[in-house]
């Protein structure tokens, strides 16, 4: 499939037919012919493909928190569970070609070892459950979609849908109050400022204008919904996220106007926010709480974060191979530090360290997995980032076109990218690393990665036809 439609003189009749064909190949869902007989375009998709459809939804969108707060009715928690129960079966029948994401796979490993030697294995465990159904998520979704139709679905979810649904939900107080995490002004605004680059990069992405308006609304509600928020490493990691937008835009000066556009509306609705409703400890300005985001005097959160950190150090010292194990910082911390090794608030009574949260995921790493959980967390990262940069090929782009892609996979990798960079910039300063924000974007990426990276015959020829037109091209001669 040609990348640029082809240079023809109107009003011909070569001209009309080669402008139908062209309409024919760019229709919804059109393939080559050779696409089709190899069963790599869905026209219609299958029970399995429909079941994990809604599982990615449930995962991203909470529906049963909402369910659970407005009905009282426990059952809604078995949701997620039963459909997730469903799709696996189906798949274990259907497929077993496919990634087995290793590196969250080791990490899973690692979690099962620090249960039995930590100090209060009633805290791992839900951790490692939620690991295993992360796991199972991303490995039916691996194998549920071949081509660009079902990904496609995939990543608007993904990067749309769920910010507008979190922003209509929580854009207003800065939190979502029937959700366990999102109910934190904590929670709620890194996963928005880790929003705005997927939503405005899929506005990019779109060739539609409902895809576009759709993508830029969500990116808008982003903003927002930082502010409201009202948390420093929030609007910290909303300035990073957008620092790099603007960095990996091809149109920077069309992507610097957005951004204005964006910030003009954040700074008039950050002058209407009050602070005081948010904390005793919180400003009442919005600009004067933000001058405060690198204070570290004694009894500011800032000091607080220091203390912990110090104490994340000893605690991997203790354990540096596997770490105490995953949410055992506090507790493993609380027993086997001595007096004078914590200062800050904890210097006195060891015991109130018992349960603490570190808010920031590298020293919780570095505590509770050891140096064999660092290195698998940066293993997923590097691959993260090396298959998303080989989406922005040529060779990828004539592949997913080639296979009935409409969406321009090469914005979709740099909004995948901006996420996560919100997510690294964020976890500086959150507890977030067992949130679905990391995971999603980790298997959306491999999801497109696998889809197009020309190990079909279409793909191949897609990618011949990019290295002939780069061949054909006149050189330029100096002089």
């Amino acid at each position: 499939m040609s990348l640029h439609p082809s240079v023809v003189v109107p009003g011909s009749v070569s001209t009309r037919r080669r402008l139908v064909q062209d309409r024919r190949r760019r229709s919804p869902g059109a393939g080559s012919s050779s696409a089709n007989a190899a069963g790599l375009v869905e026209p219609k998709a299958d029970l399995r493909q429909r079941l994990m459809h809604v599982v990615w939804i449930v995962f991203l969108l909470a529906p049963q928190f909402l369910l659970l707060a407005y009905s009282g009715s426990t059952a809604a928690l078995r949701i997620p569970n039963v459909l997730l129960v469903g799709l696996a079966v189906l798949t274990a029948l259907k497929q077993w070609e496919g990634g087995w994401i290793w590196g969250l796979l080791g990490w899973i490993v690692v979690t099962v070892v620090d249960i039995p030697g930590s100090h209060d294995p009633a805290d791992a465990i839900p951790i490692l459950k939620g690991l295993v159904s992360c796991y199972l998520i991303g490995l039916c979704l691996l194998r549920s979609f071949r081509t660009p139709r079902g990904a496609e679905a995939v990543l608007f979810v993904l990067c749309v849908v769920q910010y507008l649904w979190w922003g209509a939900w929580g854009v207003r107080h800065g939190l979502v109050v029937w959700h366990p995490d999102l109910a934190n002004y904590d929670g709620y605004g890194p996963l928005m400022a880790g929003g705005v680059g997927p939503a405005y990069y899929f506005a990019m992405a779109s060739p539609r204008p409902w895809g576009r308006r759709l993508g830029l609304a969500a990116a808008a509600l982003c903003v927002l919904g930082v502010v409201s928020a009202f948390k420093r490493g929030a609007v910290l990691g909303l300035v990073v996220a957008m620092c790099y937008i603007w960095l990996r835009s091809p149109r920077k000066g069309r992507t610097f106007g957005m951004i204005a556009v964006l910030v003009a509306v954040g700074a008039i609705v950050a002058s209407k926010v009050k602070g005081t409703t948010h904390g005793a400890d919180s400003s009442d300005d919005f600009w004067t709480e933000m001058s405060t985001m690198f204070e570290t005097k004694e009894g500011s959160t800032g000091a607080d974060r220091l203390v912990l950190a110090a104490a994340a150090r000893r605690v991997f010292l203790q354990h540096p191979i596997f770490g105490a194990g995953a949410e055992n910082f506090g507790s493993a911390a609380a027993t086997e530090l001595r007096l004078g090794d914590v200062g800050g608030a904890y210097a006195a009574d060891l015991k109130s360290l018992w349960g603490r949260q570190l808010h920031n995921i590298y020293f919780q790493l570095l505590s509770e997995y050891g140096i064999v959980g660092v290195s698998l967390f940066l293993q997923l990262i590097y691959v993260f980032w090396k298959t998303s940069e080989s989406l922005r090929r040529p060779e990828a782009l004539a592949s997913w076109r080639a296979k009935g892609g409409r969406l321009n996979i090469g914005y979709l990798a740099l909004g995948l990218q901006c996420g996560m960079i919100g997510f690294l910039s964020t976890g500086y300063f959150y507890n977030t690393l067992f949130t679905p924000q990391l995971y999603s974007l980790l298997f959306a990426n491999l999801l497109l990665n696998a889809i197009a990276r020309g190990d079909t015959v279409e793909g191949q020829d897609a990618a011949r036809q990019v290295q002939r037109s780069r061949m054909a091209r006149p050189r330029r001669v100096l002089g």
